[in-house]
């Protein structure tokens, strides 16, 4: 059965309905439902035309400048959510159609990096690390606990989210997460070992800990 009658197929189909064959007749004939025959049939004796008019749709909630806005916003702080820009820019539309102007300006809302890629300056800073505490004693290594598995920080954790053009992840720092913001992060471990003994973790989270940015590191 054919998706759409064209205007040929549509002529035919009035011109045997004019010979005096059925709708039923007419329908077989075309391989086509005995309602589209039908409404062929209507629409030529009502309007004279064999085209369905064309529909005008729903027109958009929101206009050119209104859009621009929204997007301009986003463009100057990216870590916002569609919710707030819709808020603070005052667009007409739902937070579902503010998501939509933003997807179709090309932004899309990713997980935020946290740090970048290791430059060689990082991977330089990182041997004179490890060359500096090649010889340290054992009595600064009885204070250093390895840990590994979980994470905690003394701010809110979660999935920072970001809006950015694609292909752009580690492009920019304005669309990376900040990690120093933290006052205390670090690693709790499974079970830690140092020479003076075992840790567990709620032994660990007693320990004191100074906040380092994980970027230049």
């Amino acid at each position: 059965m054919p998706a759409h009658l064209t205007e040929a197929q549509k002529t035919r189909a009035l011109a045997k309905l004019e010979d005096n064959w059925s709708l039923s007749e007419v329908a077989a004939d075309l391989n086509v439902s005995k309602s589209c025959i039908y409404y062929i049939k209507k629409r030529w004796q009502e309007q004279q035309r064999l085209r369905r008019p064309i529909r005008q749709g729903i027109g958009k909630v929101s206009n050119e400048q209104e859009d621009n806005a929204l997007v301009e916003f986003i463009h100057q702080n990216p870590f916002k959510t569609a919710a707030k820009a819709r808020e603070e820019t005052l667009f007409p539309g739902s937070v579902r159609t503010a998501q939509r102007r933003l997807k179709q300006s090309g932004l899309k809302n990713c997980a935020a990096a946290r740090k970048v890629f290791l430059s060689n300056e990082h991977k330089q800073i990182r041997v004179q690390f490890a060359n500096e505490m090649l010889n340290r004693e054992h009595a600064f290594w009885n204070n250093v606990v390895f840990s590994d598995e979980k994470t905690f920080q003394s701010c809110g954790s979660g999935q920072i989210r970001v809006y950015r053009p694609r292909n752009s992840r580690r492009k920019s720092l304005r669309f990376m997460d900040d990690d120093v913001k933290c006052a205390c992060q670090g690693r709790t471990p499974r079970r830690s070992n140092t020479e003076s003994g075992n840790v567990k973790r709620r032994n660990f989270l007693e320990l004191s800990c100074i906040a380092t940015s994980n970027r230049h590191l």
